[in-house]
């Protein structure tokens, strides 16, 4: 992995639970950079879940190397879905065949105070009302988060069996090698109302896995804990990466923060397609 982009996705480990350890890699050089691929499935290439960015890795990217290295994605498939890092998008995004699509970060180099000037007034006048009434703290009880993250996400999206079982194998793994943290807001009553499992290796804090109970929904936990953690490592060479959203009322809470866009490119094929397409020239 390149050194200017610290994401945890492309790491063996990490794709050997994401994948079930169903992946290859594509090499430069001396692994002057590398692509790792998740396996097909019955013809189709897919972004394994719980990872937003793959694609290329390397410290000295060129147009040449990163068109070599797409040239090189096997091509008897019938469909392919990848998402690359956004180091690759000047690289990428001109040509046909991907997407661009936007992720949230906030430099967290300047002073805490300097932060919260950007912060959107709703969000300010939300932080005022928490004052006093809410505690931050860690935790290292990943059991305790992957059962309050699940029963508080299951309106939102439906997890697998399979998909459960690997969320769990990456909160054990990334605890056990101190690369993450569990943070977990507590009312006034003692009841965790908001938690969220960040990855805190390099110099990236990565949003991951964050849940809010309908309490902690009503009482602005999150917002709590984003803040928090925004006042914690403020003047550190360090991004918050909130890993974007899709979900419009999500984003539009990320930018209360004052975080901006940093797009990734979306590689995207389907082969019967084009091939109804040159059969019909």
């Amino acid at each position: 992995m390149g050194a200017k982009l610290p994401l945890p996705y492309a790491l063996s480990w990490y794709l050997d639970i994401t994948t079930g350890k169903k992946w290859s890699g594509l090499v430069n050089g001396n692994y002057d950079s590398v692509m790792p691929l998740p396996s097909p499935v019955k013809g189709i290439l897919m972004q394994p879940a719980f990872s937003q960015q793959l694609g290329i890795f390397g410290a000295n990217l060129t147009p040449g190397i990163v068109q070599n290295f797409v040239k090189a994605i096997p091509s008897p498939i019938v469909f392919a879905r990848l998402h690359f890092n956004e180091y690759c998008t000047p690289f990428l995004t001109k040509s046909s065949f991907f997407a661009r699509r936007a992720n949230l970060i906030l430099p967290l180099k300047p002073p805490y105070h300097e932060i919260r000037q950007a912060y959107h007034p709703s969000l300010k006048r939300q932080l005022n009302k928490t004052q006093g009434k809410l505690n931050l703290e860690n935790s290292h009880n990943y059991p305790a988060f992957l059962e309050f993250y699940l029963r508080n996400n299951s309106k939102k999206f439906s997890l697998s069996s399979g998909q459960k079982r690997k969320l769990g194998k990456l909160c054990e793994a990334m605890i056990r090698r101190s690369c993450a943290q569990i943070f977990q807001v507590k009312d006034s009553r003692g009841e965790i109302v908001a938690m969220d499992l960040v990855w805190t290796g390099a110099s990236r804090l990565i949003h991951l896995f964050p849940a809010s109970s309908s309490e902690g929904r009503q009482a602005g936990a999150m917002h709590f804990l984003i803040d928090a953690l925004i006042r914690q490592y403020a003047e550190r060479q360090v991004v918050f990466d909130f890993e974007g959203s899709l979900i419009p009322g999500i984003a539009r809470f990320y930018r209360t923060f004052g975080a901006k866009e940093a797009y990734f490119p979306v590689y995207y094929r389907n082969f019967f397609q084009l091939r109804a397409k040159n059969n019909a020239l």
